[in-house]
């Protein structure tokens, strides 16, 4: 096995072990609070949508919602391949890169038609509208960084 093959499939462990710690969380955990949903509640009032922008944003929610889905079935069936591997008397180590890359592949197609979806729709909104958008990018990064920033500072022991 040519290193390269053995760097990705230690990768795809890497990354299998990062899926795997959030593939049994319950539905009810961070994905489903209001703030780390770009099309939040909050964000449609500030919008005030015209009818045909209404029906888009719908969709939107709709497929962000489907997204989210299609996230977590792609970290079971990676939690699942792994349980295979690992139930095998001999690992195999490209196998299970394999399917690290494949969930990989997978969910970034989903993602990068969701955001072509979420761009057409921000492109057709009035500049008024943009601007409430850009600014609840802002205030969403803003809160990442505090919390990013709080979690370092607990693992750091500073706070």
């Amino acid at each position: 096995m040519k290193t390269s093959k053995i760097i990705l499939a230690i990768a795809g462990l890497s990354l299998a072990g990062g899926m795997l710690t959030g593939a049994a969380a319950p539905q009810t955990a961070w994905q489903d609070r209001p703030f780390n949903r770009m099309f939040s509640e909050q964000l449609h009032t500030q919008l005030k949508l015209m009818p045909d922008q209404d029906r888009q944003w719908e969709a939107l929610k709709d497929e962000e919602r489907s997204l989210r889905e299609k996230m977590m079935e792609s970290r079971r069936q990676l939690h699942d391949a792994a349980d295979a591997e690992f139930a095998k008397p001999h690992l195999d180590l490209a196998a299970l890169g394999t399917a690290a890359d494949t969930a990989h592949e997978q969910i970034y197609a989903a993602r990068r038609d969701f955001r072509q979806h979420a761009l057409a729709f921000y492109s057709g909104l009035s500049p008024e509208q943009q601007e409430v958008v850009i600014n609840a990018i802002k205030e969403k990064r803003q809160r990442m960084e505090r919390f990013l920033e709080k979690r370092h500072q607990r693992q750091s022991g500073e706070g």
